[in-house]
């Protein structure tokens, strides 16, 4: 059998819908869509998501106001293996969600970027440092500067069909600076 190219590229994609509707004390309904894009070979990745939620909760009693929760998340990684083990990380984030009054968050942060395990597919733990640049507007402040981003990535499939995947982002108050950043996802 022929070897395969370890330059050549894999793609992988995966798209996801939900829906959430209640009626009763309370009238519910969010929309929540994902996206997410992915090529490698073995020198190189690039990944793209995007994720989103619309929703309006509405309690039926008289003089309830309305809340509807609107919000869209991108995130783009590109990434070059330096080692089997080691890399270059390109981060780049994009966040809008309007029931926390955030206008915008946008965060540029190159890395370098360390495997603790490894097993390509199936389990991977890494953790990435490296300066960041953040350009944020909430509320009627905007708030752009330069920190330092540590962030660290689980991923593990534990069958053929079903994986579950961690991600945590610690941005530490510096500078300029106005609060500290912490990003996670499950």
């Amino acid at each position: 059998a022929a070897e395969p190219d370890p330059k050549a590229y894999v793609w992988e994609r995966s798209v996801d819908a939900g829906l959430v509707f209640t009626d009763g004390n309370t009238e519910t309904l969010d929309l929540n869509y994902g996206f997410d894009l992915g090529v490698k070979n073995d020198v190189n990745t690039a990944r793209w998501t995007l994720s989103g939620l619309y929703g309006e909760d509405r309690s039926v009693a008289e003089g309830e106001d309305e809340t509807t929760k609107n919000k869209i998340e991108s995130a783009i990684k590109l990434e070059h293996f330096l080692t089997d083990r080691q890399s270059a990380v390109l981060n780049f984030s994009y966040l809008r969600d309007e029931l926390a009054d955030l206008d915008y968050s946008f965060i540029l942060s190159p890395a370098y970027c360390v495997y603790l395990l490894k097993d390509p597919d199936v389990l991977e733990l890494s953790a990435e440092a490296g300066p960041a640049a953040v350009w944020r507007r909430e509320g009627d402040l905007s708030n752009d500067y330069v920190t330092l981003r540590v962030a660290e990535r689980f991923f593990w499939a534990f069958s053929g069909t079903a994986s579950v995947e961690q991600t945590f982002e610690y941005l530490p108050e510096m500078g300029d600076a106005e609060g500290t950043l912490i990003n996670a996802a499950v």
